[in-house]
């Protein structure tokens, strides 16, 4: 379209994404959160501009629950922002769980300092911020190499959501192959003290089905409802 039709056309969008930022920092709506912040998310706006709405919301409030089809929206170019974010949170002494899941998402090993910081400073304030701050770090750690991943996947025992990192395998490139080894081998020795329930198998019978690296015949015994498409 000519810039004379798409300027008004922007005008309008930063209008509402505006009005969608005010919704979201001040929470007026039960459960508005999320909504506002997904509504902005899917904004015909550019991905600049809808990433400095999202990244001011970040900045000035509580995170609410974050969906992973939100984590492309960032990339590393957001990151000192959201390291600012980490250091200096809306409110003091609480960590933003926001922020950090997102950085912790991608690897980010330079917020680490910070992220040890406040797990010690929280295991007696805050035990449940604490935990969230240990699986940032464990979330970190566990991508470096990247081949952790599933080595984590494969290995029983553990304690973060294995369908996490078969997700984030195949985000960095790790051949269909392997993960779906990894989820294999899981599924054959994952059970505790010789127990038939293998721990989080519906997930990643999921996470495979829809990564396509797993068929609907892989893992017979396992029961997956329904998935989100393909990508």
């Amino acid at each position: 379209l000519p810039a004379h039709l798409l300027e008004p056309s922007l005008g309008v969008l930063l209008e509402f994404l505006r009005l969608l930022e005010r919704i979201t920092v001040s929470n007026v709506l039960p459960g508005s959160g999320i909504e506002s912040f997904q509504a902005i998310a899917k904004n015909p706006a550019p991905l600049e501009v809808r990433r400095e709405f999202l990244l001011s919301i970040i900045a000035q409030r509580r995170p609410f629950s974050f969906n992973d089809s939100l984590y492309p929206l960032f990339d590393p170019s957001t990151f000192p922002r959201l390291r600012e974010i980490v250091r200096t949170p809306p409110e003091p002494g609480k960590l933003n769980h926001l922020a950090v899941q997102i950085l912790a998402h991608y690897g980010d090993r330079e917020i680490l300092p910070e992220l040890r910081t406040w797990h010690t400073r929280l295991l007696e304030q805050s035990p449940k911020q604490a935990y969230r701050a240990e699986v940032a770090i464990w979330k970190i750690e566990v991508q470096e190499p990247p081949s952790k991943l599933l080595d984590y996947v494969a290995t029983p025992g553990g304690w973060v959501a294995r369908d996490w990192a078969v997700r984030r395998a195949a985000e960095l490139g790790t051949s269909k192959h392997d993960i779906r080894e990894a989820i294999l081998t899981y599924a054959r020795e994952g059970a505790p003290n010789g127990r038939a329930r293998v721990p989080g198998l519906i997930e990643l019978k999921r996470a495979g089905l829809e990564l396509g690296i797993l068929q609907q015949d892989d893992l017979p015994d396992v029961v997956v409802r329904s998935t989100r498409p393909t990508p």
